[in-house]
């Protein structure tokens, strides 16, 4: 954050603006927070309540730079995927909230905040209610005790104001959503607390120290003693909070458990249901106006191009059924022939794809053959160009990653099958986020026009990707090859269609490529980790 001057200006604006302001605890044991956080030991500052919507966090850490110059945020890794909090966090110091990330952060002397109450205590949060609902996730405190090395102090943060910024006029659907799927819905308004309470305060408590208790219970419990300490003795500085009060909620073993599985499927359910509703509205669309309709930059295509398109349709919703059958249900009585048919789907999808995506460059090229072209001609075509490469893109790692996974199958390493299974279903709903995305840059900059929004949207779609790649240790390798060996493939097959005017070719070449590549890649990784070799 402290990278970005501008930023930090137009932050610290917000927060005199807000009134947001740090205090410290009163505490004269040397157990300040203040102390803890300006020097170079890193601990974990812990922030209570989560809120609806707490992005209003980051004025708050900008208004005091003497103290957060040196703190990263730890969030959820599905945040980064939501418009209003990823542009957020694309430009602040923003890691998954994993034990991995944290503990590299800690290991690189950095403090790390985060919000341990997480997605429940949003959907808890009623604003100006009696009570304040704080759920007792006990994992950073558990990681902070049993860390190698220097284990990590922790300091319990209350944000008065938080808790009733901001609302969510569906509150109960987002609830239901929530314990059906473990996914909120991104729906958060301003109240008018924003305007109406005064000052929101930053209040520390005392911080606790792993090493001053004998076990891992007594750990937890102090901390939780020291947090209540902080809201009790403040609260009275606050005409909103003197006669609230917190209302602790213990999260069982078997509700992790529960919500831990019922994790594990519901992103997959949710890209099956978002695929849907996309083909949905391409199909409604087409049949109200009697054109197909580019859902990420509103032109219409051409008659021509009507085969391709039908055919890429009915291979997307075959995908759809039988990924998300294989990815949810997992192995059954047909789990083989229907991995079949979704290969064969894939295929199809992604040929389908390479096809309308490279046609549709060389109908702008042919479009903007002129001469003296203008810049706004320039424009289109270097979008157009962008477009094409970012869907070949997705097009060319989806089969990749079949490919790699029925290599897996064939070795019977039933871990890897699963998991790039899984991430090439996922890989079809992030085709799909630069839609949505589009969107709200469409509404925040209407004078780009609908080119060059999608190409915003595009390029912060390559930013969360990458950026879940470098934040991934056990899949970082094979993720960098395989986009890397898709992206040379597209920009090849690009300027190969541009000179032979053959839009046929990658609908054919890439999808093979992509298989061959795919299961060379799965190969070569295990020759790599073959243990005789290694030994050789």
């Amino acid at each position: 954050m402290s990278q970005w001057s501008i930023g930090q200006s137009l932050l610290r604006s917000v927060a005199t603006a807000k009134r947001l302001r740090v205090q410290d605890s009163e505490e004269e044991d040397g157990s300040s927070a203040f102390v803890r956080l300006r020097k170079r030991d890193p601990c974990i500052v812990a922030l209570h309540p989560h809120g609806r919507y707490p992005m209003n966090l980051f004025p708050w850490l900008a208004s005091r730079s003497d103290l957060f110059g040196n703190l990263v945020v730890a969030q959820s890794s599905l945040g980064k995927y939501v418009p209003t909090v990823g542009l957020v966090t694309m430009v602040c110091s923003v890691v998954d909230v994993t034990r991995a990330a944290i503990m590299t952060a800690l290991e690189k002397r950095k403090h790390v905040a985060l919000f341990p109450g997480g997605a429940r205590e949003m959907v808890l949060c009623q604003p100006f209610s009696k009570t304040i609902p704080l759920v007792k996730h006990e994992g950073f405190l558990r990681l902070a005790y049993n860390a190698e090395g220097r284990r990590p102090e922790v300091v319990p943060c209350f944000l008065f104001g938080m808790h009733d910024a901001y609302q969510n006029p569906l509150a109960r659907l987002d609830a239901s959503l929530f314990n059906r799927t473990g996914i909120n819905l991104p729906l958060w308004l301003p109240t008018r607390a924003a305007a109406s309470t005064g000052d929101k305060v930053m209040v520390f408590g005392s911080a606790v120290d792993p090493y001053s208790y004998s076990s891992e219970e007594a750990f937890t419990a102090a901390y939780w003693a020291s947090l209540e300490k902080a809201f009790e003795s403040n609260k009275s500085r606050f005409p909103l909070y003197v006669s609230r009060s917190i209302q602790w909620v213990e999260v069982s073993e078997s509700k992790k458990k529960l919500k831990k599985e019922v994790k594990g499927v519901a992103g997959h359910k949710m890209v099956a249901n978002v695929s849907l509703v996309f083909t949905c509205l391409i199909l409604v669309a087409a049949a109200l106006s009697g054109f197909f309709w580019r859902m990420s930059t509103y032109e219409q295509f051409t008659s021509g191009h009507a085969p391709a398109l039908a055919a890429h349709i009915v291979s997307t919703i075959v995908w759809t059924f039988t990924s998300a059958n294989l990815t949810i249900k997992g192995y059954h009585r047909y789990h083989r022939k229907i991995g079949w048919v979704a290969t064969l789907a894939n295929i199809g999808m992604s040929g389908s794809a390479y096809h309308l995506s490279v046609a549709s460059f060389c109908d702008v090229l042919r479009q903007h053959s002129g001469v003296a072209e203008p810049l706004s001609g320039h424009l289109r075509v270097a979008n157009t160009a962008f477009h094409a490469f970012s869907n070949m893109q997705i097009a060319g790692v989806a089969p990749l990653f079949i490919s790699l996974s029925i290599t897996a199958v064939r070795y019977k390493d039933r871990q890897t099958h699963q998991r790039f299974m899984a991430m090439g279903h996922i890989l079809i709903g992030v085709n799909f986020l630069p839609r949505v995305w589009m969107v709200a840059f469409r509404l925040l900059l209407p004078f780009l026009g609908n080119d060059t929004n999608f190409s915003l949207a595009c390029l912060f779609q390559w930013y969360t990707q990458l950026s879940a790649i470098r934040q991934s240790k056990t899949l970082r390798r094979p993720l960098v090859v395989s986009n890397a060996v898709v992206a040379l493939s597209s920009v090849s097959l690009l300027v190969l269609e541009h000179q032979l005017d053959f839009p046929n070719l990658s609908s054919v070449v890439g999808p093979t490529f992509a298989l061959i590549a795919g299961a060379a890649m799965y190969i070569l990784m295990l020759r790599e980790n073959d243990p005789l070799k290694k030994a050789e």
